[in-house]
């Protein structure tokens, strides 16, 4: 994934074609640097719309006090600080989870990621034989990085240990999605406050995109899709889009006059579980048939979210 961020054009440049200049200029090296998809934050959509980034999730910052986390009473659980010796049983966790919990797109941790975290003095990094954690302060804040659980027991231990520092933090924040376990652990007292930030995203080789993505085991499709991109010839020709037993694969073919056709905007927003309703109702898709469409719906279902603020 390219992740796109601080783009500036100065004041006496602007207006003059810069910024299209630049994004399709990363665009192509993004591609050189072995990336299919991209995402950004928008400071202002419009601009990146034009050249095919479309809204798609977002990334929520949670802030939770302190005191109701020490307050959830933390069962028995074996937790003990991670080390470097560590790392195996780390990516394992990891591993499972982007597995488990059904990410279409984890967001995986290498050996040299873990092992940079769990050397870092500033960092807090904790194992229990079903789970992780990571955090640190940041101001007089703590930030929960990462948390990983496999069961109630530990899920509350883990918290509960974050909030063993109340006595000198009032709040914890974390970019964990609101579909985490720890929201079903809350109640009133402890005011979490939800902030939404929206990201944008982009194909940029659309077959490498298809086939590199997650989709429910159960579910088969065999869509005829046209795609246009004035940008990238990744993204555009005819193909049947077939998906089956999680797996999905863009097969070129001839155009069909019942072919769905999106342009880039319409393929990354259904690439993220846009429904298709929204799509047509945006614009952003036209031919196919409502058959189809209830095909699409089910094969790119998604919960669209960023767990990276960048």
């Amino acid at each position: 994934m390219a992740g796109i961020a601080g783009v500036v054009v100065a004041p006496e440049w602007r207006g003059r074609g810069v910024a299209r200049l630049l994004m399709t200029s990363a665009m192509q090296r993004a591609l050189e640097l072995g990336d299919v998809v991209s995402v950004l934050f928008p400071a202002v959509a419009a601009p990146y719309r034009r050249l095919g980034w479309e809204l798609a999730g977002s990334v929520t910052r949670t802030t939770i006090a302190a005191e109701p986390l020490r307050a959830l009473a933390a069962p028995a659980v074996a937790l003990r600080r991670a080390t470097a010796a560590d790392v195996d049983a780390i990516l394992a966790l990891t591993s499972r989870h982007g597995s488990a919990s059904r990410a279409s797109g984890p967001l995986d941790l290498s050996r040299d990621d873990v092992d940079e975290l769990v050397s870092d003095p500033d960092n807090f990094c904790y194992l229990a034989p079903d789970g992780f954690l990571l955090y640190a302060w940041d101001g007089k804040e703590l930030r929960v990085e990462r948390l990983i659980s496999e069961s109630a027991e530990t899920t509350r231990a883990l918290w509960a240990l974050v909030g063993s520092g109340a006595s000198v933090v009032r709040s914890v924040y974390t970019y964990l999605p609101t579909h985490d376990p720890i929201h079903w652990f809350l109640d009133a007292s402890a005011g979490p406050d939800v902030r939404v930030e929206p990201w944008m995203l982009r194909l940029l080789d659309a077959r490498q995109a298809i086939s590199g993505r997650g989709y429910p085991a159960g579910t088969t499709a065999d869509v005829p899709i046209t795609l246009s991109d004035d940008w990238l010839v990744g993204c555009t020709g005819s193909f049947r889009l077939r998906v089956g037993s999680g797996s999905g694969e863009l097969v070129p073919a001839d155009d069909s006059p019942g072919s769905l056709r999106l342009g880039p905007n319409g393929l990354a927003a259904l690439y993220a579980g846009t429904p298709m309703y929204t799509l047509r109702g945006a614009g952003l898709a036209t031919g196919g048939t409502p058959e189809h469409d209830e095909l699409l719906d089910a094969v790119f279902a998604a919960r669209p979210y960023l767990i990276d603020s960048f």
